[in-house]
């Protein structure tokens, strides 16, 4: 398929999961990847605190090195750690020679580079349209309320008079993606539900972020049923409950059906659907083609609401959309490729 990326499930999920990879060795520190954007300080954050400690590690066992104080600003360094309760970020005093970590907690958003990939961002305002594209011109995916937690998947995009962030996020069970305006966006998780630790819904998409030991009970005492790889997919259908210094939750694997315990600092969340998800059409009437692409032939028109499963999680990037093959029910059972942007999907 000329101009064409075949991702399987797994990879795709691993490409796009908000740019995180688990440290080994540590535990359950979680290590953001460097963002490109992030490399020359150009993400910047302020401090909302008097009397932040600036440490020469993150933890709170680590040394302190330097003071923050209200209206500080820091340039963003690129790396950030959960530890102690905390999510830890290195960071840069600007005008100083000062680099050190501090809690996330302490500082605010408002970055003249814009937001990186995968920063956790939340809604300000109530009955905020979430649209499928960046512009005012673009239907809406959906509306939702002040504190409602997400992560940002690509942007900034200037339309409109308005910044747009194109975000990810999941309320009760199920996943939305789309566009919204900063204007209605602050920096970082305000703590409810999906708050970026290890607090996941029931019916959540979950992926691991290392090889992983799934139990057959919530803890390290019991059996292992098996080792699944980074960026296996799974559903939660229990939890937290917490045993041995972690919080477990009981999951279904995608892939293989097995059920079991996985502990819940090595997950995070999945954006991606594995096989057999329900899906329907947020954004219709949809065609479904023969091929991935533009150029693939329309075999059916779908309009919104109808729905349908995914056949196959081997996703394809092509002509600037990511396509899903789906059956669509109603239909004659009839198989074909979708651009995954005009769907939702049910947990």
């Amino acid at each position: 398929m000329n101009g064409q990326t075949r991702i399987s499930r797994r990879h795709f999920a691993k490409a796009t999961a908000l740019g995180s990879v688990l440290l080994g060795g540590g535990g359950a520190a979680l290590l953001t990847v460097r963002p490109a954007s992030a490399q020359n300080g150009d993400v910047q954050y302020v401090c909302n605190s008097n009397d932040v400690n600036v440490r020469d590690d993150y933890g709170l066992s680590s040394n302190v090195i330097g003071t923050l104080y209200v209206g500080d600003v820091v340039n963003y360094l690129g790396d950030s750690i959960d530890a102690d309760g905390y999510t830890w970020m290195l960071v840069n005093k600007a005008g100083t020679g000062l680099n050190g970590w501090v809690a996330s907690a302490f500082l605010d958003g408002g970055s003249p580079g814009g937001w990186p990939e995968g920063t956790p961002v939340h809604v300000t305002s109530d009955n905020v349209n979430l649209r499928f594209g960046a512009g005012l011109g673009y239907g809406v995916v959906g509306t939702f309320d002040t504190g409602t937690n997400a992560w940002v998947v690509a942007g900034p995009q200037s339309a409109d008079g308005y910044t747009w962030y194109k975000i990810s996020m999941i309320i009760d069970g199920q996943g939305a993606v789309g566009w919204m305006a900063d204007d209605f966006l602050a920096w970082g998780h305000n703590g409810g539900g999906n708050d970026g630790g290890t607090s996941f819904p029931i019916g959540a998409w979950m992926m691991t972020t290392t090889d992983l030991n799934l139990r057959s009970g919530a803890g390290t005492g019991y059996g292992v049923i098996g080792v699944y790889p980074e960026g296996t997919a799974a559903t939660v259908l229990d939890g937290p409950v917490s045993a041995n210094g972690y919080q477990w939750y009981r999951v279904e694997i995608a892939d293989d059906g097995n059920v079991g315990w996985f502990a819940g600092e090595f997950l995070t969340f999945a954006p991606t659907e594995p096989t057999g998800t329900r899906v329907r059409v947020a954004d219709g009437p949809l065609n479904v083609r023969s091929e991935p692409s533009l150029s693939g032939s329309v075999i059916l028109t779908v309009e919104t609401g109808a729905t349908g499963r995914i056949v196959d999680a081997s996703f394809v990037r092509a002509d600037g959309y990511t396509w899903v093959n789906v059956e669509w029910f109603n239909q004659a059972g009839t198989v074909g490729w979708v651009a995954n942007d005009f769907l939702a999907w049910d947990a």
